[in-house]
């Protein structure tokens, strides 16, 4: 019976160790001074890209990654969002035609293929809100649809980082 309950005791143990969804995923929330972003549309495509250059604007840059198998080669999947303000705000709450105009993208990286569509090749809608907090800290917090079904929802605070 013993040896039974320390099988047992090993099996569970070992079981407890395997990866958490959580322990694959990774996020990142930072922004540029003294920076633009130039976007680009993928070729028949509804997705858009963005390049963070020298300019005269704050970037904030939010990352999500999910790494389903580090081994293997189209086994992750990654988001981007991406927008620009004018440096000389300490707060803001965008909607409608502000959040266009700060040139807000969604992107996607993966093995996938986004065919171009009218109902897909829309504005974003909804809310940004953002808030300096510090020298090197903005807390903002997000709820935007891109490409008129893919919501995407969060607050975190986004640290400085140079270009």
């Amino acid at each position: 019976m013993r040896k039974i309950v320390l099988a047992l005791i090993f099996v569970l143990s070992v079981c407890s160790c395997d990866i958490l969804e959580n322990d694959n995923e990774r996020y990142e929330y930072n922004y540029f001074e003294n920076s633009e972003l130039n976007i680009e549309q993928f070729p028949d495509s509804y997705m858009k890209q963005a390049s963070i250059s020298e300019g005269n604007k704050i970037v904030f840059n939010y990352q999500y990654h999910f790494d389903e198998d580090a081994r293997a080669y189209d086994g992750g999947y990654s988001d981007y969002i991406y927008f620009e303000i004018n440096s000389d705000i300490d707060n803001f709450e965008l909607t409608g035609e502000e959040l266009v105009n700060t040139n807000v993208i969604f992107t996607k990286s993966c093995f996938c293929y986004f065919s171009d569509s009218p109902e897909k090749n829309v504005e974003p809608k909804g809310t940004i809100l953002g808030e300096k907090i510090s020298a090197n800290r903005w807390r903002i917090n997000l709820n935007v649809t891109f490409y008129g079904d893919e919501n995407k929802n969060f607050e975190g605070i986004f640290v400085l980082k140079e270009n």
